[in-house]
């Protein structure tokens, strides 16, 4: 499979589709009522080895046409964990290739799930691991295009899956790079909110609109990378849960760690 960066971001459990084609994540294995399958654009989808004649995470996606009045095509992905470990987090490496004038050319990415991010989250989250025989839909947001060009074929195939036990499978093209460029934004946003935390005399009530969901950070909160967005826009989204559900205290724990 051919593999180059296009660029962008977006999010769910936590989804990412490297880096411009925004994603969703779903719970759902069936296509909605609104939603058909486009076979005139084939996917051929690349298995993990088998492991005692088992596919321990097996992938199968399909091009789905939306209604009107967008009625534009979708990659969507079905993953399933044959194992008997619940998966925090899971990299899918896709392939499009398109036709323009003649020529072939090709836009490939990761669609990138992380629902660990951060250990502040774990037992938070847990309930949103894949578990053992459990199904989850990853979808590409971004429409099956290319400025006009045809879509002809898209490869797909597993890239990266982390355990909850730490192990790991894949062929890890450029999965756990951006899982780590993903928790490295969380902690680094995590540590600067627990030092405006500590200058505001400890209060929980000035952090708080700090976790809002907003397009753009505080000013003077400067990203590294890219990458590190999708970090920080998780670990915003987790700690407020935490506050919400949870109360002050929980998130005060956090931020005195």
């Amino acid at each position: 499979m051919r593999l180059k960066i296009t660029a962008g971001i977006g999010f769910g459990v936590l989804l990412i589709a490297t880096v411009i084609a925004t994603a969703k994540l779903q719970t759902k294995k069936s296509l909605s009522t609104t939603e058909s399958i486009d076979s005139q654009i084939p996917v051929t989808t690349k298995q993990l080895s088998p492991e005692n004649g088992i596919i321990p995470i097996e992938l199968q996606c399909q091009v789905v046409r939306q209604p009107p009045p967008g009625e534009f095509r979708m990659l969507k992905c079905v993953v399933k964990n044959n194992t008997n470990k619940p998966v925090r987090a899971l990299s899918v490496a896709y392939s499009i290739s398109f036709i323009r004038n003649g020529a072939e050319i090709s836009d490939s990415g990761h669609l990138t799930s992380d629902a660990y991010v951060h250990p502040d989250f774990q037992e938070l989250n847990r309930h949103k691991f894949l578990s053992p025989g459990g199904e989850q839909v990853i979808v590409r947001g971004e429409p099956v295009q290319h400025d006009g060009a045809v879509a002809k074929d898209i490869e797909a195939e597993i890239d990266y899956v982390e355990f909850d036990d730490a192990s790991a499978l894949g062929p890890d093209l450029k999965g756990s790079t951006l899982l780590a460029l993903i928790r490295e934004g969380a902690a680094t946003y995590k540590a600067w909110l627990k030092k405006k935390y500590l200058e505001s005399g400890k209060s929980i009530d000035s952090i708080v609109p700090l976790l809002q969901d907003t397009p753009t950070l505080p000013a003077e909160y400067k990203v590294a990378d890219t990458m590190h967005v999708v970090g920080v826009d998780a670990y915003r989204k987790y700690a407020r849960e935490l506050h919400n559900k949870r109360g002050a205290t929980e998130l005060e724990k956090r931020l005195s760690n």
